[in-house]
């Protein structure tokens, strides 16, 4: 065997061993995401059902049901106009303007923010330039989120 077919050998067993580490590495770290994700995602769960409405304002009673109920309705007609439209990203200030005009911004975001953490909307890395000069993200609805059968055709 020659000097140069021996290096060529030697760099094929490193670059071999290499290949195995990296592996390796990627096997533990993707069994250590498998094992987190679902805790994540039921804790979040049920949080959420918690979380459609956020009592800053120390309401109680049937004053905090009906703020509750109004705060799930903001997010299901959100959700409906995402899946009616799922083609498309929208910002906080479009979905603002074409579902919730009388809406506080502060409420169309917070129900995007909760239906993103349940999986029903994706962010997209796109942003655009909006009121106040300020980019703003974009959303989109998540074809394969929890919606289950209610948003299939």
């Amino acid at each position: 065997m020659g000097v140069r077919q021996q290096k060529r050998s030697h760099l094929i067993n490193l670059l071999q061993e290499e290949k195995g580490d990296l592996i390796n590495k990627f096997n533990a770290v993707n069994s250590v995401l498998q094992i987190m994700e679902p805790k994540q995602t039921e804790a979040m769960t049920g949080q959420q059902k918690e979380l459609d409405f956020h009592n800053t304002i120390n309401e109680t009673g049937e004053r905090l049901t009906e703020l509750k109920q109004n705060a799930k309705t903001q997010q299901e007609k959100i959700l409906q106009y995402f899946y009616q439209n799922s083609l498309y990203c929208f910002t906080p200030f479009d979905i603002q303007s074409k579902v919730l005009p009388f809406a506080p911004i502060t409420s169309v975001r917070r129900a995007i923010t909760n239906l993103t953490t349940q999986g029903h909307l994706v962010k997209d890395p796109q942003q655009k330039i909006e009121k106040y000069g300020v980019k703003n993200n974009h959303w989109a609805f998540n074809v394969k989120g929890p919606h289950g059968n209610k948003y299939q055709d």
